[in-house]
């Protein structure tokens, strides 16, 4: 199930954070983490109240296997962009939980009217790329720094098979 954020949610968004593997972590953060604090947990469950959004998937069991948050850039109501980052579970991977978060994240930032969502990455991460190619939206990819790049995914256009 891709539910919202909530204000309660904290706890087991840190809880969610502290069972992925280190190479998770540094994927999803870009360097060493042991997990996720307090503070920021909090902040990821309150993404609304900044005028971002944030989105859940839970198994049958109620435990959080996937988060995904979208973050308003600059002057949001001029650029009318975000930033998303997304992380799912291991043992929740390849059973489409990041197509439904990010189709869920590409529905509500077309409603609240932004034209694009951007996101600084690894280079290479192979997950992520084939999860924009199956999302139908043009996106773009540019090298940043050695070992990272960042991608634009354009949500003004709409097109046949997109959210």
């Amino acid at each position: 199930m891709i539910r919202h954020v909530r204000p309660g949610d904290g706890p087991a968004i840190a809880n969610f954070y502290a069972r992925l593997s280190p190479d998770s972590l540094r994927s999803r953060f870009f360097g060493a983490c042991r997990g996720l604090g307090d503070i920021e947990a909090d902040r990821f469950a309150h993404a609304r109240r900044r005028g971002g959004d944030g989105f859940l998937a839970i198994d049958d069991a109620g435990a959080v296997i996937g988060h995904l948050c979208l973050e308003p850039t600059g002057d949001l109501h001029r650029e009318r962009i975000e930033e998303v980052a997304i992380a799912v579970a291991e043992d929740a991977r390849s059973r489409g939980m990041g197509r439904d978060l990010l189709n869920a994240a590409i529905r509500s930032a077309r409603r609240r009217g932004v034209l694009a969502l951007v996101a600084t990455m690894l280079t290479g991460n192979a997950p992520i790329h084939a999860l924009l190619e199956h999302s139908g939206l043009p996106w773009r990819s540019r090298a940043l720094e050695p070992g990272r790049e960042t991608i634009r995914i354009e949500l003004a256009t709409a097109l046949r098979g997109a959210a």
